[in-house]
């Protein structure tokens, strides 16, 4: 129980991070649009070399660690993506063994409706210029 709880949370936070990243986080890799220095939200090395006065050795360290941290992010992006499918293979598969075999088919067919909807939406974001956050914006698992 404990395992499934802290799997939830780990999710929770991966999502959390993804959702954040799509709705207009850029992950500190652009300056904001309006050339604004306020909160120096879209570049930190900037912030950081502007509020520390930081020299071009420094400036170098610090974006190796930078990119060193944003690959683990990565990584753990992906390894929670894998639990989430799992535990969702595992959901669907319950719920599956639970129903008549006319609800299977009624079951598997909401499936498809709502994998097609999602489809459908993700493509219309892309066509509005919203992209999908870098590839993580559908949670698609290989079933």
């Amino acid at each position: 129980m404990r395992k499934i709880v802290l799997i939830a949370l780990l999710l929770t936070l991966a999502m959390g991070t993804a959702v954040a990243k799509q709705n207009g986080g850029n992950g500190g890799n652009k300056p904001p649009a309006n050339g604004s220095s306020q909160g120096h939200r879209g570049d930190p090395i900037a912030h950081l070399t502007e509020e520390l006065g930081l020299d071009a050795d420094q400036v170098a360290k610090i974006t190796a660690i930078f990119e060193e941290t944003q690959a683990l992010r990565d990584e753990e992006r992906e390894n929670s993506h894998l639990v989430f499918c799992e535990i969702r293979e595992n959901s669907h598969d319950q719920v599956f063994d639970v129903l008549t075999p006319d609800q299977q088919i009624l079951f598997e067919e909401m499936q498809q409706r709502r994998y097609e909807m999602r489809r459908a939406l993700e493509e219309a974001r892309a066509e509005h210029g919203y992209g999908n956050g870098g590839g993580h914006g559908m949670m698609e698992c290989d079933n």
